[in-house]
C-alpha cells in the first residue's frame, strides 16, 4: 500500500507540473515552521500503554505549490515533526516522543474573495518515516530518558516493549489564508491529521494511532524556473 500511495504521489506531482505549465505560471515554493498539540488513542492507546495526555512539538519543513487554475492547486510538503503523547502526573508518568519526517501530498482549494487575505482548505493523504522514537519516565519526581525499546511498560499481560513502524499512511485536512507580503506571500494553517493504522508494531498488535492538531506559518515566492 505504501509503495502504491508513493506511485499515486509522484504521478499527482508531475501533472501538477504539467498543469502548472499549461496555467502558464510559475510554481510557487516557501518555507513553513510551527508546533503541534499530538496524543494518541486507539482502543489500546490507555489501557496498554497508558497514554491518555497530549503533548506539544514543533515541525518545520518546505513546500512546493502547482496551479492548476485560480482556484486548485497541488502542494507536496516535507517536514520533520514530533508526535507522541504521554499520561500519568507530574511526579509518577510517561511521555512518548515519535519524531518523523512527513510527506503530505494536499490538494489546495483557494476560496474566492476580494480581501487582502484569502482563504483556502487543504486535503490529502500523508505518508511518514519515523527517524526516532523517545520514552520519558516519570517516578518520584525523577525523570529517566531513553529509547522506545527500553520502555518496558505494564500491560494486562506483563511487562512488554513498544516496538513502532518505520512507517506509516495519514490524512490531514486544514483551513488557512495567504497573504502578499512585499512581493512574496505569507501563510497560515491550522490542520488537523491522523494516522490510518497503528503504530506498534510488536507481536501485541495493539491499537495505538497518532493525532494531531497543527498550526503552521509560511513564507513564500514565485519559482523562477
Amino acid at each position: 500500500m505504501i509503495r502504491a500511495v508513493w506511485a499515486a504521489a509522484v504521478c499527482l506531482t508531475l501533472l501538477g507540473i504539467q498543469a502548472d505549465r499549461a496555467f502558464s505560471q510559475n510554481p510557487l515554493i516557501g518555507l513553513k515552521g510551527g508546533f503541534n498539540v499530538s496524543w494518541v488513542n486507539g482502543g489500546d492507546a490507555e489501557s496498554f500503554w497508558g497514554l491518555d495526555q497530549s503533548r506539544t512539538g514543533f515541525a518545520f519543513g518546505a513546500f512546493v505549490t502547482y496551479k492548476f487554475s485560480p482556484n486548485f492547486s497541488l502542494q507536496p510538503e516535507g517536514f520533520y515533526t514530533q508526535l507522541g503523547g504521554k499520561g500519568g502526573d507530574e511526579t509518577t508518568g510517561i511521555s512518548l516522543r515519535l519524531h518523523y519526517v512527513e510527506a503530505p501530498i494536499l490538494a489546495k482549494f483557494t476560496l474566492p474573495n476580494r480581501s487582502y487575505l484569502t482563504p483556502h482548505l487543504v486535503v490529502g493523504p500523508s505518508i511518514y518515516a519515523r527517524v526516532g522514537c523517545n520514552v520519558d519516565r516519570r517516578s518520584n519526581g525523577t525523570t529517566e530518558s531513553g529509547g522506545c525499546e527500553d520502555w518496558l511498560a505494564e500491560t494486562p499481560i506483563g511487562r512488554v516493549p513498544l516496538d513502532t513502524k518505520l512507517m506509516g499512511l495519514g490524512f490531514v485536512v486544514g483551513l488557512g489564508f495567504d497573504a502578499p507580503l512585499w512581493g512574496r506571500f505569507i501563510s497560515v494553517d491550522v490542520r488537523y491529521g491522523s494516522g490510518l493504522s497503528s503504530i506498534d508494531d510488536s507481536n501485541l498488535g495493539t491499537d495505538i494511532k497518532n493525532h494531531y492538531f497543527q498550526i503552521m506559518l509560511g513564507y513564500g515566492w514565485v519559482w523562477d524556473i
